[in-house]
């Protein structure tokens, strides 16, 4: 376990040169479940250590991770990520006795994640979830330079993660420090693509540029899960199947 300090990081660049694997998600087994993502990342990431990679999963830190890992220790310190307007703190942990498998570090940023439910509560979902995703993708793209060592190779799953392919290709500084990063995005469920009101474009960070029906934009509505504005130029990407 790395001492609370960005000077030892959570992965080494391995030998080989292989990229480690990171993945965002919302959901992860058995820490965070609604539905088969849960499962499905939590497999795959499985099955990628066992092929001999390193794995590197990002989960939000809900309040049901602690029924499952009720001792954290810290990773580094507390970084704050702004969108919009208004910036929020965020730090990041591991469990103090890791199972054996792909790395999981929890990103938490209480404002957003310390609530009831994973997406809203009493049959409604939260009105900001949104920005809840949009400030969890940030992080994680601020995180992997300070925990990973070496190359990576991102892998988003669903909406909740796909903003953070949108901010690689569409801010400098992460244009410049993921220029050679391949990315992937998996869409689950392709019913559930992230539709939101576009008064939300500065509150997840989005330029108001990529508001138009060749990125986000959708028959009025914010898409985000089609926010990559060079989609077209990575083939590994992985497009949802239809717009509805």
């Amino acid at each position: 376990m790395p001492t609370p300090s960005w000077g030892s990081p959570l992965v080494r660049a391995p030998q080989s040169g292989a990229p480690t694997i990171v993945h965002l998600t919302a959901e992860y087994s058995p820490y965070a479940r609604s539905g088969g993502l849960a499962e499905a990342v939590m497999g795959l990431a499985n099955v990628q250590v066992r092929n001999g990679a390193n794995v590197v999963v990002f989960v939000p830190l809900y309040r049901t991770v602690r029924d499952h890992a009720p001792d954290l220790a810290p990773l580094g310190r507390p970084i704050t990520v702004s969108l919009g307007f208004r910036s929020e703190e965020v730090r990041f942990f591991r469990e103090v006795h890791a199972p054996k498998g792909p790395k999981v570090v929890f990103v938490d940023i209480p404002a957003a994640f310390a609530r009831g439910g994973l997406y809203g509560e009493g049959g409604r979902d939260y009105a900001d979830n949104a920005r809840r995703f949009a400030l969890y993708s940030r992080a994680v793209l601020d995180a992997i330079p300070r925990l990973i060592a070496g190359p990576v190779l991102v892998h988003a799953h669903d909406w909740h993660a796909s903003l953070a392919l949108m901010y690689m290709r569409s801010y400098a500084d992460l244009r410049e420090r993921f220029a050679d990063t391949p990315t992937v995005l998996t869409v689950h469920n392709g019913g559930y693509q992230g539709h939101f009101p576009a008064s939300q474009l500065n509150d997840c960070g989005i330029p108001p540029e990529l508001f138009t029906f060749r990125h986000v934009e959708w028959y009025g509505l914010i898409n985000i899960s089609e926010g990559r504005p060079d989609a077209r130029r990575h083939g590994g990407d992985r497009q949802p199947q239809s717009r509805h």
